[in-house]
């Protein structure tokens, strides 16, 4: 990503495939009345994977990461 253009499309993106990059907007009852819905908004971010995604030894992790480029 070398211009603005370019992360717009990229965190568009991560929308789209249900990643919260930045925020994560949802709905989710009011704290003084459990009957209302109120919109929600919480810091987002990509997180880390359980322990087990690291000890995997599986095939389909070693053929993505061997496909995988850097980003320069």
């Amino acid at each position: 990503m070398d211009n603005k253009a370019a992360l717009t499309g990229v965190v568009t993106s991560l929308y789209r495939i249900g990643s919260n990059p930045f925020f994560r907007f949802s709905s989710e009852p009011d704290a003084k009345n459990s009957t209302e819905m109120i919109a929600g908004l919480d810091q987002g971010g990509i997180g880390l994977p359980d322990r087990d995604y690291y000890f995997r030894t599986d095939d389909n992790r070693w053929r993505f990461a061997n496909n995988m480029s850097p980003i320069s």
